[in-house]
């Protein structure tokens, strides 16, 4: 153990349906949402399952594509960063707003969110890499750049134990790894709960 596969990388917020994406697995170390990337185009699935892509508009305004948050994870050195990438982008950032005053009616004074780092345990880190890869699986987020790309099996070498419940911030009683699940459970079955 401790040989990590996964190389450090970096992947962005993009869900199909410009929402925002909560990391369960930042919960009491940073800020744990991140903005998705905005399209005009987002992706619906109608009542019979098919896929359309729909360009809604408000007041007859499309929302400029704006890019998500960018989330870059180095596994190995238990850090991340979070990365607004609008906070240097200063045409985005005009277009969001002329959007914002169109459709609202307000001038708003929008900010791009500073960049954000942060340091992870062994676990949370872990946890972190395979709630990416699933979000990744679902279409949530995309990688970004050159980054390294890895799979589920690779995460097995990282160090650490995966996180029963890592959103949860509040005592609870339950234990606090996925491998503990079992025996807790056994140990309510066996006290009559």
């Amino acid at each position: 153990m401790g040989m990590s596969l996964v190389a450090p990388f970096a992947v962005e917020a993009r869900h199909p349906r410009n929402s925002d994406l909560l990391i369960q697995s930042l919960t009491g170390v940073c800020e744990r949402r991140l903005r998705s990337r905005l399209s005009p185009a987002i992706k619906v699935v109608d009542r019979n399952g098919k896929k359309h892509i729909k360009t809604p508009t408000l007041r007859g305004v499309s929302l400029p594509e704006i890019d998500g948050h960018i989330l870059k994870v180095s596994p190995k050195d238990l850090e991340i960063e979070i990365i607004d990438p609008l906070k240097e982008n200063d045409q985005q950032m005009e277009e969001f707003r002329r959007y914002i005053k169109a459709t609202r009616g307000v001038d708003e004074n929008i900010r791009a969110c500073d960049p954000v780092k942060a340091k992870l345990d062994k676990h949370r880190m872990k946890t972190l890499c395979r709630e990416v890869l699933n979000f990744i699986n679902s279409e949530e987020m995309v990688w970004h750049g050159s980054s390294a790309k890895f799979e589920m099996k690779d995460l097995e070498d990282l160090d650490g134990r995966y996180l029963l419940n890592p959103g949860s911030q509040i005592p609870n009683g339950q234990p606090s790894f996925e491998d503990e699940l079992d025996a807790y459970r056994e140990k309510l079955l066996n006290a009559g709960g």
